[in-house]
């Protein structure tokens, strides 16, 4: 046979046209329906190359005789169609595996995720038996579930684990706050040894029964907070001074709302770290409250909540956040504390609000770092003197920043001992009726004192207290308000309104001192410009006449 290279080059350029076409054909037309897209693709690379291997070497070689390199030519080109069809069909069964594997994981994932779902619907369900124990199975099942979800590798994104974390998260907090009928009666059904008196009034039938379901439930309910607060840390940092912070736990990342729950059982998640926002809101707290040790990182709102105790054994019954740190916004706007309220060594870093609060007893706030806090028409000690501890405790607290303490009513002791306030102290309205104790406290900022009113019968201690004054306008800058001193032992008068400058009062308390802020000297960890104490009210006007006269400025 024997064919003119032109012609086998024609020849060679129909069959590539024609297979091209078909291709094309193959890919806009109905035919990709009938016949698959790969075996048209096998199809045309198998003609493709038995053409070539014809038409080529003709085209080169203008024939087919054994002297000529034809034949090898024409075995290399039916190699390696076949090898490259090989490698395809390989690497197509290789896809085709690779699907069959991805889709039975997914089979396998959808499958896993279908049944947590239902078990989690399970377990909803089992949080409505009438059955204690089937009740707590549901609770494990719960927790389980949020541990499963967050451990899944499968689910690539964070915020997806969490997603279907807080679901469930939702859910026990959900329990936590729902009604309990048994609730109202923890009064006999919780004490220990009732009188027979109790039992009767109570309903002697019943007593026994409902004393059972409400220990089963109490049970039930710390059971979730015991489970929530060993997940809220995953260790401790311990400090040189003896106090530890949390670590970030793997329940840290979920919201908690525990808003308006009554909470008639001991509530401990001390130790806890949230990431996220915490609900508290109007919730009762009847029992041990205890969150000392803790990180807010988020959001905490405690407005409108309620400690109270069961019995008169405060100490043991006051709520506890001691060492705790809020560093996001913190409010306990109208919230009352029956017992002694701990808040020892907390550290506010960013605005927290004691608004409208009633402290019935005691409040320890000593030793914490307070940025802007506001107590405005805050109630401190209302029943003093009836339990235990009954003052105002801010001694050694640094009120970094705003310290609003507007219409507060001191009903025992105020104590600010060895306090620093930083920013700007606003005791506007405010009433002082039986101590008030500023020893060595230090005032750096604006101090604003209208109308402050010490009672008759209240004993007030300045002593060593320093005070940054400005000449022009003097520490207590009443105009135009009404300025109120009772018998502090340096004058007893009242400074009417006066909008002129002789109305500004330029005179201290006794035993205060004057500094120059400036004048701090870090190795001998003193101010170097600083006054006497004053004695007399002509001892105050002196001092100041005698640093306005001076080369010393000392400004607020």
């Amino acid at each position: 046979m024997h064919f003119e290279p032109t012609g086998a080059w024609c020849l060679l350029g129909i069959c590539a046209a024609l297979i091209a076409i078909f291709l094309l054909a193959a890919h806009f037309t109905k035919l990709k329906t009938k016949i698959p897209l790969f075996y048209c693709w096998l199809g045309a690379i198998a003609v493709l190359g038995g053409a070539a291997a014809f038409f080529l070497p003709i085209a080169v070689t203008s024939g087919f005789r054994k002297e000529d390199d034809g034949s090898a030519l024409r075995q290399a080109l039916l190699y390696t169609t076949g090898g490259l069809l090989g490698v395809i069909t390989l690497g197509e069964t290789h896809r085709k595996n690779n699907q069959e594997k991805e889709k039975n994981e997914n089979d396998h994932t959808r499958q896993v995720y279908a049944e947590r779902r239902s078990r989690y619907t399970k377990a909803i369900e089992q949080l409505a038996d009438d059955k204690a124990t089937v009740r707590l199975g549901g609770i494990y099942t719960l927790v389980g579930l949020v541990d499963e979800w967050l451990a899944d590798k499968s689910i690539k994104e964070d915020n997806d684990r969490r997603k279907e974390g807080q679901i469930i998260i939702n859910s026990l907090c959900s329990y936590i706050r729902a009604p309990f009928s048994l609730a109202n009666s923890h009064y006999i059904l919780d004490k220990d040894d009732p009188t027979e008196e109790e039992i009767d009034e109570y309903g002697r039938e019943d007593f026994i029964k409902h004393k059972i379901e409400f220990y089963e439930e109490k049970d039930i309910r710390q059971t979730i907070l015991l489970e929530i607060k060993s997940r809220l840390n995953s260790g401790f940092t311990e400090h040189e001074d003896g106090t530890k912070t949390p670590l970030k736990g793997p329940w840290s990342v979920f919201t908690y709302d525990f808003s308006k729950s009554f909470i008639f059982y001991p509530f401990n998640l001390s130790g806890s770290y949230f990431a996220s926002s915490a609900n508290f809101k109007g919730a009762i707290f009847i029992h041990t409250f205890k969150l000392s040790e803790s990180v807010f990182l988020g959001e905490c709102d405690f407005s409108g909540t309620r400690f109270t105790f069961k019995d008169y054994t405060p100490y043991s019954r006051s709520p506890d956040f001691e060492g705790t740190i809020f560093e996001n916004t913190s409010k306990f706007n109208g919230s009352i504390f029956e017992g002694t309220a701990n808040f020892k060594g907390i550290q506010a870093n960013t605005r927290i609000d004691f608004i409208g609060c009633k402290f019935k007893l005691g409040s320890i706030f000593s030793e914490s770092e307070l940025n802007d806090s506001y107590f405005s028409f805050t109630r401190f000690s209302e029943n003093y003197g009836t339990y235990a501890y009954s003052g105002a405790d801010f001694t050694s607290v640094n009120f970094r920043g705003k310290a609003n303490f507007r219409g507060v009513n001191f009903y025992f002791i105020a104590d600010f001992t060895n306090a620093v306030f930083e920013g700007d102290l606003d005791f506007t309205n405010t009433k002082f009726k039986n101590y008030a104790t500023f020893i060595e406290t230090v005032f750096k900022g604006n101090i604003h004192l209208a109308e402050i009113t010490f009672l008759e019968s209240c004993n007030v201690d300045f002593s060593n207290s320093l005070f940054n004054i400005s000449i022009n306008y003097g520490w207590f800058s009443c105009s135009p308000s009404t300025f109120i001193l009772e018998n502090l032992g340096i004058f007893s008068y009242t400074i009417k309104n006066n909008k002129t400058s002789e109305s500004h009062i330029r005179c201290l308390p006794i035993g205060a001192r004057i500094f120059d802020p400036f004048s701090w000297n870090d190795e001998e960890k003193e101010y170097r410009i600083i006054s006497e104490p004053t004695s007399t009210i002509d001892r105050s006007f002196n001092t100041l006449r005698e640093i306005e006269n001076s080369d010393k400025r000392i400004f607020i």
